[in-house]
């Protein structure tokens, strides 16, 4: 019987909320909301979050009316008491079944873990789901650990800020729910300057409609369009401003408004850069190559507005080529002695003691690399100078321009232009998929820095659990992997890691945590590329610590094994590691692999091809060529399937036993250039076909 499903929505009113409130609760309320209905036996179909600066929009389709009926076993007395000696149940079985609801005709012996129990089982009849929402939400948002939460009752409950209304709906009906001691009714509030007061709302498909004519737009999608149009009819086109302007600024409106404002002529010598800065800190939109700007207003513009704004936006100009002129009194390099009062650690010192640090490990790479003489000499001296931007007034203002002040005094000094660029370029990418550096001296120096930061704070054993990532450890080791990737660099890694390590004084064992942790970040960046995870395994197994031959190669087996026929070279591949491993568990290891000892045609045929083809597959794995490297691997399936079908491996004699699981180990190791196919199974190879 196909049960009736329902839609709610819940609109919890609030006084401003910060700008990162609807990210934090789509990361943290969303999910914890689904599973206490899922387990609730109420699954939602779907579930959706809308946030805007003064209200808080869960809307949930697909929704049964209520729960199933369902049948509970309930487990009472031993049936030693339960039972008499005639085999009826006794009055304590009888008065276990009506204490928990449960029918007599019901009760039965049933036996856990070796004893006998009385058991009845309790019809159960579903919960409405409007009692099940009310329960459910409250509780979710209660149990949230808000950062800087507030109190405003003398209530428990904190929230992130104070809740002054709810609307709740079930269907179009009023869904009855008290949030932080307010009472859900069927009113909501249009924007506060534009159409202020109370409305009513006669159900949810018109919710949304009603307060855009309000002056709310409670979709973000919806702002970000009605933002677009504004922009292309005020400047005649959207071109010139950035998607994440938009994006970020519509966070801050419930109904976007517009005005066009002008930067003074007398600003013109600022660099472009300080002035989209300055732009953004005010929450406005800078206008590529113009000297216009963008004013986005909440439900109202004016003249006035326009006006106020440009002279504030003047001042903080001013401020900047105030900032700038008091920097350039000094070089960029006579920073560098003003980082020793910055703190960069407390165990590993200032911000100065961190750059000494990054030059040692500059100079090093630049040898291990064999970089061209002035290559090194512009990485090593953009190491120096990378962080000496921190101790100018600029960058205490404005933390956002850090490593482009210092590309932009370095310039203005004359410095060679790789040595700039590489200054700004160190902090890229600053964000996953981000911008990647484009020198040589930035793309080694930005890898430099994130392995100095990983080595510091794993040494200090800084714990990385959930989702979280305070000290930002993920998003350095992601954009190591990024850099490697995209440049398709071949880095000596550990040794970087392992001379950073001594350079600190930190344990032993800090050398393998930074590499692990790397191999993580390598294996969830391929997770989000649909590699099976058998492949991901099987190839980071194998690779050791070249990180890009692991993106190479797992593409590679992807795409061999996305042809449906390739697929069966992985249960003789397999067959040969699983072997060798349960050899070892038993305490067998290969021998020296000696041809006289070969009695049958099958193995002597497969010695034959090991002997003669080792080299040339070495050859092609060398050379990167990792698809014809898999064809030629493929053609050993049938001689190595005839090896196990026609000889016994594990002979009653020692010395042939031993030899064949060389010969094993010998294939094996061909094998182990490429993966450890033993981690991979059939289904990853079905994943690989199907993607």
């Amino acid at each position: 019987m196909t049960q009736d499903t329902g839609s709610f929505l819940l609109e919890i009113g609030c006084e401003d909320l910060p700008d990162w409130t609807g990210q934090f609760l789509a990361d943290r309320w969303l999910p914890a909301v689904r599973r206490a209905l899922d387990a609730s036996r109420l699954p939602c179909g779907q579930m959706r979050l809308f946030c805007t600066p003064r209200r808080i929009v869960l809307t949930g389709e697909g929704i049964p009316s209520a729960q199933p009926d369902c049948e509970t076993e309930i487990v009472g007395p031993p049936a030693a008491v339960a039972v008499g000696a005639d085999g009826r149940f006794t009055q304590a079985a009888v008065k276990f079944a009506r204490a928990r609801g449960a029918l007599e005709s019901s009760l039965r012996v049933v036996e856990k873990n070796g004893k006998k129990f009385v058991a009845a089982t309790r019809q159960e009849k579903g919960i409405p789901a409007q009692t099940i929402l009310a329960r459910v939400i409250p509780e979710t948002l209660g149990a949230l650990e808000i950062p800087r939460g507030m109190r405003w009752t003398g209530e428990m409950f904190r929230f992130i800020r104070p809740i002054r209304w709810v609307c709740a709906l079930w269907n179009n009906a009023l869904l009855d729910i008290a949030v932080a001691g307010v009472r859900s009714s069927l009113d909501t509030f249009g924007h506060r300057v534009a159409a202020p007061g109370r409305v009513a709302v006669s159900g949810i498909p018109e919710y949304f409609a009603v307060l855009e004519n309000r002056s709310v737009l409670v979709r973000e999608d919806d702002r970000k369009r009605h933002l677009a149009q504004l922009i292309g009819k005020a400047t005649g086109s959207a071109g010139g401003v950035e998607d994440a302007d938009i994006g970020e600024t519509v966070r801050f409106v419930e109904y976007p408004c517009l005005e066009v404002g002008e930067i003074p002529e007398s600003f013109s010598g600022l660099p472009e850069e300080v002035v989209r800065t300055v732009v953004r800190k005010l929450k406005g939109i800078p206008l590529a190559g113009t000297r216009r700007f963008l004013i986005v207003t909440d439900g109202v513009s004016g003249a006035g507005i326009r006006a106020h704004y440009e002279a504030v936006l003047a001042a903080r100009l001013q401020d900047a080529a105030f900032f700038m002129e008091q920097d350039g009194r000094k070089r960029l390099a006579d920073f560098g002695e003003e980082l020793a009062r910055i703190l960069y650690h407390p165990r590993w010192g200032s911000v100065k003691d961190r750059v000494h640090r990054l030059a040692d490990m500059a100079g090093l790479l630049a040898g291990e690399l064999r970089l061209p003489e002035e290559t090194g000499r512009h990485l090593t001296d953009a190491a120096r100078l990378c962080k000496n931007d921190l101790a100018t007034l600029m960058v205490a203002e404005f933390p956002g321009l850090q490593g482009t002040i210092g590309r932009i005094y370095a310039s203005r000094e004359g410095l060679p232009a790789e040595v700039c660029r590489a200054i700004e370029e160190h902090y890229w990418p600053r964000s996953a998929g981000g911008r990647l550096p484009e020198t040589t001296a930035g793309t080694l120096l930005a890898v430099i820095e994130r392995i100095e930061f990983l080595c510091c704070f794993l040494a200090e054993g800084v714990e990385k659990v959930g989702s979280a990532d305070p000290f930002g450890l993920r998003r350095a080791g992601t954009g190591v992997i990024e850099i490697i990737w995209g440049r398709r660099l071949r880095l000596p890694l550990r040794r970087l890691v392992r001379h950073a390590v001594g350079l600190l004084g930190a344990a032993g064992e800090t050398e393998e945590a930074v590499m692990t942790f790397l191999r993580q970040r390598t294996d969830n960046l391929l997770a989000a590329t649909s590699i099976p995870a058998g492949l991901r395994r099987g190839v980071l197994a194998a690779a050791g610590d070249d990180f890009l031959a692991v993106q190479e190669k797992a593409f590679a087996l992807r795409d061999f094994l996305a042809d449906a026929e390739h697929a069966d070279i992985l249960v003789p591949f397999s067959r040969v590691a699983n072997i060798l491993l349960q050899a070892a568990g038993r305490g067998e290891q290969p021998s020296a692999l000696r041809e006289d000892l070969l009695t049958e045609d099958a193995e002597k045929d497969l010695c034959a091809r090991v002997r003669g083809e080792a080299a040339r597959l070495r050859r092609l794995h060398d050379e990167g060529r990792y698809l014809d490297f898999l064809s030629e691997l493929r053609t050993w399936k049938v001689p190595v399937d005839r090896f196990f079908d026609d000889v016994l491996v594990m002979s009653p004699r020692p010395e042939i036993r031993a030899n064949r699981l060389a010969l094993l180990a010998a294939i094996n190791d061909i094998f182990l250039l490429f993966a450890d196919f033993s981690q991979i199974t059939a289904e990853d190879a079905r994943h690989a076909e199907r993607t």
